[in-house]
């Protein structure tokens, strides 16, 4: 098993567990769409295998996406996030997600 660890923003960003991720606001969830279906390069790597599956942790804040393979998604969505991905047809696998913020 091959695993792919990015954070992103309004850019893709590959980390190794355990390195601190940063990020800057602007997110954009279609450049990981793209990453994952093969359409972007990161650091003049683009990935060229269909995933098991891709998991987000995110608050959900960011324009809507449409994916090619929807059912390889699963959405962890922060404490107050936006749930959109369970509401779209069809849906896709969403689970809320506490972040020990309160």
């Amino acid at each position: 098993m091959e695993t792919h660890w990015l954070s992103f923003d309004g850019v893709v960003m590959p980390f190794v567990p355990g390195e601190r991720v940063l990020g800057g606001g602007g997110t954009d969830f279609q450049n990981v769409v793209d990453y994952a279906e093969g359409r972007l390069e990161v650091d003049g790597h683009a990935f060229d295998a269909r995933p098991d599956a891709v998991i987000m942790v995110t608050d959900g804040y960011a324009p809507h996406v449409t994916l090619a393979d929807p059912d390889r998604w699963i959405w962890l969505i922060t404490d107050n996030g936006d749930t959109w991905p369970e509401t779209r047809t069809p849906p896709m696998a969403c689970h809320r997600v506490t972040t020990g913020d309160r």
